[in-house]
């Protein structure tokens, strides 16, 4: 009897044990997925409608000035990338790095050698729930229409000034949506506002996106990135349209924005892991994130410094259907396109 007992008894302690790996690796899953979007209570840049656009210096300014901001780095021979954020406690987390997931300013400027404009929304939440910056999206919108606007005036008075890049992050996807639904696209005198415009993993929701991305696309050279592997947006979905409870930086949905490249990038990210969790990457234009991955990088670097190309220019990503395109791992940790790399962009 006592060999069965003592069977028994360790069958049991086994499942025991199971069961607290198991709630143990769930916890830790939450928190990695609310982390980047957690308030830093030492924050010292707190968003202010009145000034919501800042420079790389943490410097903030009214929309009005972002033409003296373009001038200023036209200046000084600078390629400009206007940054608009995703989902956090922004202003703070673009520049502080200590906040997980943090410090893309510094990081952009530096990885990219550009001159960053940040349009600041107001994006905080409560770990991963998206209702309190959906609640804000309007008037994000409202602020990018001061922006663009300020930028058509500047691009008409300097009709041969550098065009910037556009980087919109996520959930700043939503934001884009919001705008051109609700202003359309302008032109400035018949000519793209942007050098490229990069929806890095867009938040918005797949279902329905050609509608209003077609219009951003008709005009300007529009990248959208893809990793199926993204745990940021697997996480990411409470209040979403019914008929798509996904992101577009998931896997767009059908019908697709006509003129608009989409660039899957699954195969050619970082995938970091965490006993039994595998975490994909989000960020992906911190060159942590890419693992080595010198098709990524060529990519990003391309499409933030403003150069004019199609995806499969790139070696080693090809066109899988019309406007589809898929980047495959190429580990090349000492490509020249990592000398600027930054440690730290991958805390997501």
């Amino acid at each position: 009897m006592k060999p069965n007992f003592l069977s028994a008894h360790g069958i049991q302690l086994g499942h025991q044990i199971m069961t607290i790996w198991r709630k143990v690796c769930a916890v830790a899953a939450i928190l990695l997925v609310v982390a980047p979007y957690s308030a830093n209570s030492f924050a010292a840049l707190k968003f202010d409608l009145a000034r919501p656009i800042y420079d790389d210096n943490k410097s903030a300014h009214g929309v009005s000035n972002v033409g003296h901001l373009l001038s200023d780095a036209a200046s000084r021979g600078q390629q400009v990338v206007l940054y608009l954020h995703g989902r956090g406690d922004e202003p703070e987390k673009s520049f502080n790095s200590a906040m997980t997931g943090g410090g893309a300013v510094a990081r952009l400027r530096s990885e990219y050698k550009v001159r960053v404009i940040l349009v600041n929304w107001n994006s905080k939440s409560k770990g991963k729930d998206r209702s309190a910056p959906l609640s804000h999206v309007a008037e994000g919108a409202a602020t990018l229409d001061g922006v663009l606007t300020q930028l058509i005036e500047y691009q008409e008075l300097n009709p041969s000034a550098q065009r910037p890049a556009f980087l919109v992050h996520s959930m700043g996807s939503i934001v884009l949506a919001t705008y051109v639904k609700t202003y359309g696209w302008p032109t400035s005198e018949g000519r793209p506002l942007f050098s490229n415009v990069l929806l890095s993993e867009p938040d918005v929701d797949s279902q329905g996106h050609a509608e209003w991305l077609s219009k951003v696309a008709s005009r300007e050279r529009a990248y959208v990135t893809q990793n199926t592997r993204d745990s940021v947006l697997k996480a990411s979905t409470d209040s979403r349209s019914p008929m798509s409870n996904f992101a577009l930086g998931l896997e767009p949905i059908r019908p697709f924005a006509s003129g608009a490249f989409y660039v899957d990038l699954t195969d050619a990210l970082k995938v970091k892991r965490i006993l039994i969790l595998r975490i994909g990457a989000h960020q992906i234009f911190s060159k942590s994130w890419m693992g080595g991955n010198a098709n990524t990088c060529i990519f990003v670097t391309k499409s933030l410094q403003g150069e004019k190309f199609e995806p499969d220019e790139v070696e080693g990503i090809v066109r899988t259907s019309s406007g589809r395109y898929r980047a495959s791992e190429n580990l090349d940790k000492k490509h020249t396109c990592f000398k600027n790399a930054v440690s730290g962009g991958d805390k997501e």
